[in-house]
């Protein structure tokens, strides 16, 4: 059992400990759903329509896609994931790297600042990531 102590509000280990669930979690269900180029499916679930995207096609949103390309490229579709959304593949890799800083981080009981450069970077990437992926989107699509 957990001490109230041990993992305080001020934790690392426990911000450490929530990263690491939220980010296996990501992980764990885009290798679950049902997974096509237009739709992602958890049983008999569909995600919710775009409301940017329903005024538009979906291109002109930075965000639509982002599910399915990052369960497409962790079921090994690259391509398919590549097309959907290129920062789908980006995700997986930022998801799986941010699991092993946040496992470190739990094991060592302490964030260095060699943690926190690998988690500012992590960050960056992701936003960049997905704004170069809807520029590519664009440019490739027209």
């Amino acid at each position: 059992m957990l001490n109230r102590a041990t993992f305080s509000n001020e934790s690392p280990r426990l911000h450490s400990l929530q990263a690491l669930i939220l980010l296996a979690g990501v992980l764990v269900l885009s290798l679950i759903l049902n997974v096509d180029a237009k739709s992602a499916r958890l049983g008999s679930l569909t995600g919710p329509p775009c409301l940017v995207g329903q005024f538009g096609h979906e291109i002109i949103c930075p965000g639509c896609g982002l599910t399915r390309s990052t369960s497409l490229a962790m079921q090994g579709e690259w391509l398919l994931s590549w097309s959907v959304h290129p920062t789908g593949i980006l995700i997986v890799v930022l998801c799986f790297s941010g699991c092993l800083v946040h496992f470190d981080i739990l094991r060592g009981g302490h964030r260095s600042s060699f943690h926190e450069q690998l988690l500012r970077w992590g960050r960056y990437s992701c936003s960049f990531g997905i704004l170069i992926g809807w520029c590519l989107r664009i440019t490739l699509s027209g």
